[in-house]
C-alpha cells in the first residue's frame, strides 16, 4: 500500500498522540508540521524527528509532499482550516467537533466530494480493540438485551478564563467539546436510529456549559444518558446494563480494559491494552485512503451530521 504523508496543524496537546498514533501505523508518516509560532512548530517537529516545521498554515497546505492534513485547532477554526486543506488538495481529518454547525459541515463534505479528496471526523474511540470487543458483545447478548447505558466523563477546565474553551462562541463547553464522544460511541455499537435526543446544563460565569447532560433514545430499544463536568470530578466510566449483568468500561473514550458483572455475581475481566490510542483510527484512515474512498464507512458523513445536528439543537435550547 502506498505511504500515505501527514502535515499536522497546530502543536495542541493532542498532538503529539496522534503523531504516534502516525508512526506507529503501518503506511503512515508525518512529513510536517507548522504552528503560528515556528520556533513551537520547530521544537516540536524535532521532538518527534519530523522534517519539515512551518510558522504559517498555508505554506503547510501547499507542501507538495503532503496527502493528508490532520486538523487540532481551536473549534472554531474547523470549518476555515478544512477548506482551506481541500482547496489545497489535500485529504482531511479534522478532531472534534467537525463543525459547529450543521450547515458549515454541510459545505466541507460537498466540496470534498467535488474536489475527490477524503475528509472525516476523528473519532479514535471507535476504533479501539475494547471498543471492537464490546460491539461484538453487545450483538451477541453477552449481558443480554442492553436498555440502558449510563455514561460519565471529567475534563478539568483549566483556570484561564480568557481561553477560547470558556467562550461559547468559539465552541467551548462541554457539548462542543465532548457531546460527541457519546453519541457518535453510541451510533458505532448500536448502528440503530436515534429517535429521539436532550440535552441540559448548568452554564458557567462566562457564558458556556460547565456541566452537561445528554439522552438519547436508540429505536426505543436503548436509553442513554451522559453526564460530562469541567465542574465536580465525577466517575470517568460506561456502563452498559443488560438484563444477565452489566459491562464497565472506565474511561470509555479511551479504554484499553472492560469488566463483566453477571446476574450470579461472576467476574469477567477483559483487557485490551494498545500502545497508542490512535493506531487504530490511523490505520483505519490510510485504508480509505489508498481504497480511494472519500468518507470512511465508519466515521461517515451521516454518523458526524447527525452527531452535529444533535449538539446544536441542545446548545441552541441551552443559550435561549
Amino acid at each position: 500500500m502506498k505511504k500515505i504523508h501527514y502535515g499536522i496543524l497546530s502543536t495542541a496537546s493532542i498532538v503529539p498522540r496522534f503523531i504516534k498514533g502516525v508512526q506507529l501505523s503501518a503506511d503512515g508518516e508525518v512529513v510536517a508540521l507548522a504552528s503560528r509560532n515556528y520556533q513551537k512548530a520547530r521544537n516540536m517537529a524535532d521532538q518527534h524527528h519530523i522534517e519539515k516545521a512551518y510558522g504559517d498554515y498555508d505554506e503547510l497546505f501547499q507542501d507538495e509532499d503532503i496527502d493528508v492534513v490532520y486538523i487540532s485547532t481551536p473549534n472554531y477554526l474547523h470549518y476555515e482550516h478544512c477548506m482551506s486543506a481541500l482547496k489545497a488538495c489535500k485529504h482531511v481529518v479534522c478532531e472534534k467537533p467537525f463543525m459547529l454547525t450543521k450547515k458549515e459541515a454541510l459545505e466541507v463534505f460537498a466540496f470534498a466530494k467535488e474536489q475527490n479528496l477524503f475528509v472525516m471526523e476523528a473519532q479514535k474511540s471507535v476504533f479501539l480493540p475494547i471498543s471492537k470487543w464490546l460491539k461484538e458483545s453487545i450483538e451477541q447478548k453477552l449481558v443480554g438485551d442492553i436498555s440502558f447505558v449510563r455514561l460519565s466523563s471529567y475534563y478539568a477546565a483549566g483556570d484561564d478564563k480568557e481561553h477560547w474553551m470558556y467562550d461559547h462562541k468559539k465552541g467551548g463547553g462541554v457539548f462542543y467539546g465532548s457531546g460527541s464522544y457519546t453519541i457518535e460511541y453510541m451510533k458505532y455499537l448500536f448502528d440503530k436510529p436515534i429517535i429521539s435526543s436532550q440535552g441540559n446544563a448548568i452554564i458557567g460565569p462566562t457564558g458556556v456549559d460547565e456541566i452537561g447532560t445528554i439522552n438519547l433514545n436508540i429505536n426505543n430499544e436503548h436509553l442513554i444518558t451522559t453526564t460530562i463536568s469541567r465542574l465536580a470530578p465525577i466517575e470517568a466510566e460506561a456502563i452498559f446494563y443488560g438484563d444477565k449483568g452489566k459491562i464497565k468500561v472506565p474511561f470509555y473514550w479511551r479504554p484499553k480494559q472492560a469488566t463483566v458483572v453477571y446476574n450470579d455475581e461472576v467476574i469477567e475481566e477483559v483487557h485490551l491494552p494498545f500502545e497508542s490510542e490512535f493506531v487504530y483510527e490511523v490505520d483505519h484512515i490510510n485504508e480509505c485512503i489508498n481504497k480511494g474512498l472519500l468518507e470512511s464507512p465508519i466515521m461517515s458523513k451521516q454518523v458526524t451530521l447527525e452527531c452535529i445536528e444533535i449538539i446544536e439543537s441542545i446548545v441552541e435550547k441551552d443559550y435561549k
